[in-house]
């Protein structure tokens, strides 16, 4: 498809290839080909090529290429990672006359896929799909035909070099935008094998040289010429960011220089499969690093084969993208040289023996920067029955680079999982480049590399609250996907320990959580007390023991580093405040996300109610009161509420507004003094800081998340962790009702 690059942009070296053989080409003939070193990429990939003639002239050719999920070779799939030569890949196709004349030589092409060491394994799955290339290519030179006969050979002839041209005007006005001079950059493969390039810009021509690139390798992450220009032309194609045709034009500006014997020349039949899918991608991470164009993405294809003597199946993953000024990296995507989609679950576990138990984001933010790299995918496939199993991957060791200032991403990780008894399980780490035998109930999780942050993270701009601004009575969701991005900000700078306050009126409109952290062993009694006490304890999210992954309620957060400030509690007493638990953090955590008020106060606002400790630049006043929740197991305590001063005439509209709100504690407990609920002096707080009562205004209380803290100390566990009052857990979740009054 034309968002494959790896195999457009070396489509036509095969052609060429075929041209250089000396075949004798004739009307109706049709070759096949997967030959490395004439202009194929590796032996999965088969390209079909059908010459087009007008009379007895040649004019144009038609090809496609497609990567087939066996080739033989010396495992199912046809992507060994250790080959040593290139038979163990798979069987070699140079310019195979496929069909001479109009007449298809079916015979003596299985033949060949049949000879040799290591022949195919499902000859009648290649052949369908050889038949299917071989129908794409006719009816492509059907269409050539109708265009020729409809405008004539001298207009489409004329047209196809106008695109030529134009593609090639437009790669020479880019190079204008660059300043004349050298660009240089080095990355690695894991490995150690460098690849290194010098770009020189001249004007309207550039000269992409690769001297200094480490020799051919005795693995298979050799890539050949046809590959490297497939990069070259991708990396500058996208740099045009105008929709021009793909074709030869854009490389016309643009002289390759490619070291014979170097890893991106190779001489001789050496192995090649890790090259095109793994090494293309580190030559995309040099050229973008060299034009300081983008971060590095995940630089790899993360290549997982499986089968037996009977079949071979093959699937890449995406990962993060790199980040680049102006745009944060995606996150759970296909990158550069590969952009292939993947087997939807439910058609994989039909005709396959696994299982799919996990596809997802991975937790790991990517790499740092003022614009953030993206995330990479952690994907889990359970095997039901005996197969060999193989893994080619990069960046398992050698991290994707940041840009100017921006921070590397993470490293991508594989991981065997195998069944113990008692329903345990074995982790074992395995390398980047696998081969093995699974048995029945062992599973293999693949986590992939996230992509390099651009720019220094410093100068990330902090959302502010005016950035939650949305037109309308309620945000598009449009707005509401923005809206979450700032979210992800504000918990990024967090995390980062760069934010430390209180989180009131920090995001408007959105659902904020108290937290509290338990030893498994207390988790059903807190439940339970939290039933008991809703109104105090209004139950938002429980997470699993172990995980910090908040799942439910926001995207990309971890509660060990995501509220501004942490209580610990030793036998239930205060023992000191902290901004990052993740050291302490342990499998026997329980997790409990419970309402907070601050969450209804945006709309407090917008009914023209004020929200003081705000206006102030405060944390909001709680107090400890003389009323009791109902106990629990070892949980008991008195109820905390926090208060806001309210208009005397605006006392019932704020009773209104905030009984819509029962994730935020819902509607008052008390109005008026605070004396019936035991607080002597307002202007002492338990918690929080004082703020100004102005005359004809009431002191409003709500029941606040403060209560299940202290309800903690009486229960006094061994270790406990809490948000400090008025540093919130920021949600993802809108916290107005909906228009239908649901909340």
């Amino acid at each position: 498809a034309a968002h494959i690059p790896v195999h457009l942009g070396a489509m036509s070296e095969a052609v060429k290839g075929l041209l250089e053989g000396g075949e004798t080409l004739r009307p109706l003939d049709v070759y096949v080909t997967n030959n490395p070193f004439r202009g194929g990429s590796h032996l999965p990939d088969v390209t079909v090529i059908t010459p087009v003639f007008r009379g007895n002239r040649l004019l144009f050719f038609v090809a496609n290429r497609g990567h087939h999920a066996d080739i033989g070779g010396i495992l199912p799939g046809s992507m060994p990672p250790f080959s040593k030569t290139l038979e163990e890949e798979g069987v070699l196709i140079d310019n195979f006359l496929l069909v001479r004349e109009g007449k298809i030589r079916y015979k003596e092409f299985q033949n060949l896929l049949l000879s040799g060491p290591y022949p195919v394994r499902d000859i009648s799955e290649r052949m369908s799909d050889i038949e299917a290339q071989l129908a794409a290519n006719m009816k492509g030179k059907a269409l050539l035909e109708e265009l020729l006969e409809k405008y004539g050979e001298e207009r489409v002839l004329e047209y196809m070099a106008q695109m030529r041209a134009l593609a090639q005007e437009k790669m020479e006005q880019l190079l204008e935008k660059f300043p004349d001079g050298e660009y240089h950059f080095v990355d690695y493969l894991d490995e150690g094998a460098k690849i290194q390039v010098r770009i020189t810009i001249s004007g309207r021509r550039a000269v992409i040289d690769f001297a200094g690139t480490s020799p051919q390798l005795k693995s298979n992450l050799n890539a050949n010429t046809a590959i490297t220009k497939s990069a070259v032309l991708y990396v500058f194609r996208t740099l045009l960011e105008e929709n021009i045709p793909l074709n030869s034009g854009c490389l016309v500006p643009l002289e390759i220089r490619i070291p014979k014997g170097c890893l991106l020349n190779p001489q001789g039949l050496v192995p090649v499969v890790g090259g095109n899918v793994e090494t293309s991608q580190r030559i995309c991470d040099v050229l973008f690093g060299a034009l300081s164009a983008v971060a590095a993405s995940q630089g790899t294809m993360n290549n997982l084969t499986f089968g037996d003597a009977h079949f071979g199946y093959y699937e890449t993953t995406g990962g993060g993208a790199g980040a680049g000024e102006g745009f944060d990296g995606r996150s759970g995507v296909h990158t550069h040289m590969t952009n292939t989609r993947m087997t939807d679950p439910e058609v994989l576990e039909q005709r396959y023996p696994v299982r799919l138990e996990e596809f997802s984001l991975s937790p790991r933010r990517g790499g740092w920067g003022k614009w953030l790299g993206g995330r990479g995918i952690r994907r889990k496939i359970r095997f039901l029955k005996s197969l060999d199993v193989a893994v080619v991957s990069e960046r398992r060791g050698i991290p994707p680079y940041g840009l100017k200032g921006g921070e590397e991403g993470g490293v991508g990780r594989n991981w065997l999982i195998r069944p113990l008894e008692g329903g345990k399980e074995s982790w074992i780490p395995l390398g980047g480049k696998v081969q093995l035998k699974v048995e029945p109930g062992d599973a293999l999780l693949l986590e992939t590399p996230e992509g390099g942050g651009y720019g220094p993270f410093s100068e990330r701009r902090f959302p502010s609250p005016s950035d939650f601004r949305y037109l309308g009575e309620f945000p598009t969701a449009w707005e509401l996907q923005r809206f979450r991005r700032l979210l992800k900000d504000i918990r990024y700078f967090i995390r980062r320990g760069l934010y430390t306050g209180t989180t009131a009126g920090l995001a408007p409109g959105f659902l904020q959580a108290n937290v509290l952290i338990l030893p498994k062993e207390y988790s059903s009694a807190f439940l339970d007390f939290a039933k008991k006490n809703e109104k105090a304890c209004p139950l938002l999210e429980v997470l699993p023991p172990g995980e910090w992954e908040v799942q439910v309620f926001a995207e990309e957060a971890d509660i060990r580093r995501d509220v501004p400030r942490y209580w610990l509690y030793r036998q239930g007493v205060f023992a000191r405040e902290c901004v990052d638990i993740s050291p302490l953090w342990r499998d026997d955590w329980v997790t409990f996300l419970l309402g907070c008020s601050f969450s209804f106060e945006e709309a407090l606002r917008r009914h023209g109610i004020p929200v003081r400790h705000i206006e102030e630049g405060k944390n909001v006043p709680m107090y400890v009161t003389n009323q009791k929740c109902r106990p629990a197991g070892p949980f008991a305590g008195p109820l905390v509420v926090s208060m806001r001063p309210i208009p005397k005439e605006l006392v019932d509209l704020a009773v209104e507004v905030t009984e819509k709100f029962p994730y935020g504690h819902g509607a008052p407990v008390h109005i008026g003094e605070g004396k019936a609920l035991g607080i002597q002096d307002l202007n002492q707080p338990d918690f929080g800081d004082p703020i100004t009562i102005h005359p004809g205004e009431v002191p409003v209380f709500w029941a606040c998340g403060v209560t299940s803290q202290l309800a903690l100390k009486v229960a006094s566990p061994p270790l406990a962790i809490s948000h400090s009052p008025g540093h919130m857990f920021l949600t993802d979740i809108w916290a107005f009702p909906r228009k239908d009054g649901v909340s």
